[in-house]
């Protein structure tokens, strides 16, 4: 009997995910697939755990898995930026300063295990954009379609948009990178990469 496909896409994304993401070539991920699986759990990082965690960079629309307490409750969760794109004016009609755009990032977040507040209610997991010279733009206040924000309940998903204003010059090689705190023993930065 063949699995369901929801059965076979978990798994793929669990081998994906092992590790906290990264580049693993697909025939790497296949071959892990079957063997993580059957797996309850998977790793989230190791090695010296006093070295400082080092970025983890994958490319658009790849799920990356993170974990914690918060609360006092576990929780397990995927964030994946599966979209950027640019926008001239926000859902108000507000626009950007001069020559700049506002930069839009589509993200989806998936909960395994527990609950998860997502966007600015959750101070501990942040996104920004940075450019090629690793300078970082915050967060917009500004909206351009449903916004990234409230909790994300056990076995469920919640997608939204994670909106920057920055100078038009970066706005097609700027890279989404979330800065997680406490997630997976210690603190994980993500960056999402276009290419």
């Amino acid at each position: 009997m063949k699995p369901p496909i929801p059965v076979l896409a978990l798994a793929a994304a669990v081998a994906l995910l092992a590790g906290c993401g990264g580049d693993t070539p697909p025939d790497e991920a296949a071959k892990s697939a079957s063997a993580s699986a059957s797996d309850d759990h998977h790793d989230h990082g190791g090695g010296d755990p006093d070295a400082p965690p080092q970025p983890t960079s994958v490319t658009l629309g790849a799920p990356v898995s993170l974990s914690g307490k918060a609360d006092g409750e576990e929780f397990e969760v995927t964030y994946a930026v599966t979209k950027i794109d640019t926008a001239d004016k926000a859902d108000d009609g507000g626009k950007p300063g001069s020559g700049k755009v506002f930069v839009v990032a589509d993200v989806e977040v998936h909960s395994y295990k527990g609950s998860h507040t997502v966007g600015p209610g959750n101070d501990d997991y942040v996104f920004s954009l940075i450019d090629k010279k690793d300078k970082e733009y915050r967060q917009s206040k500004q909206e351009v379609g449903e916004p990234l924000t409230g909790t994300v309940k056990s076995k469920k998903t919640r997608s939204g948009t994670v909106v920057f204003e920055v100078p038009e010059s970066i706005a097609a090689d700027g890279k989404i990178r979330l800065k997680a705190k406490g997630a997976n023993s210690g603190d994980q930065t993500i960056i999402w990469k276009r290419s």
